[in-house]
């Protein structure tokens, strides 16, 4: 398959933010599929328009001028046209809120790709919402993210139980809808060898 990922922050790299998509990319390139990963990097402008590939996974920066709202509102169009370009079989999206989950909105409403959506946190109130200081209106419109794309989603990949359940009992998604995967640490960390206690002292 050809496989678009949308990530909505920051590098995706297996040592920066958005370890998971990448994980996940790397993994689908393995067993022989197509994947690109498009990233709106307004939190690490460094990258904005640099492109690399990695373990078969071709990332693709979107070019941001800053991280301004007035910069950022056009990055979830920036965003379907690249998927357009790059017409893949299936459109994976990163979080179903921010710049990623407005990408999302666009494409389940005005294009006919399959999606999938991750969803690795719990987002609206009750969950980050209740965190973060984001305004009335902004809160609204993530608790409204969280649960309309998801629901017209073709699936729905997450990395925990109560999630599952959530998904399950409060937006109603069957089970067979809902793929659970774990996290887990990329290959190059699989030797890793527990310090010890000097080497902890030496490091501290």
């Amino acid at each position: 398959m050809n496989v678009v990922m949308v990530c909505g922050f920051a590098r995706a790299s297996q040592d920066r933010t958005s370890p998971r998509g990448y994980a996940l990319g790397a993994a689908l390139a393995q067993r022989g599929h197509k994947v690109h990963i498009l990233v709106s990097p307004y939190d690490n402008l460094a990258d904005s328009g640099k492109c690399f590939e990695e373990e078969g996974v071709r990332v693709r920066n979107l070019k941001i001028g800053s991280a301004s709202a007035l910069h950022l509102l056009p990055v979830p169009l920036q965003f379907v046209r690249e998927v357009d370009r790059l017409r893949p079989d299936v459109v994976h999206i990163f979080k179903p809120n921010g710049l990623s989950g407005a990408a999302a909105v666009i494409l389940q409403t005005l294009k006919h790709y399959p999606i999938v959506v991750d969803c690795d946190d719990w987002e609206g109130t009750g969950g980050w919402n209740d965190i973060l200081p984001h305004s009335w209106i902004v809160r609204r419109l993530i608790d409204w993210q969280e649960r309309w794309i998801p629901t017209h989603s073709k699936a729905v990949t997450i990395n925990s139980r109560a999630l599952w359940d959530r998904y399950k009992t409060e937006f109603g998604l069957g089970d067979e809808k809902i793929f659970y995967i774990p996290n887990g640490p990329h290959a190059a960390l699989q030797q890793f060898r527990e310090p010890s206690s000097e080497e902890k002292a030496r490091i501290r």
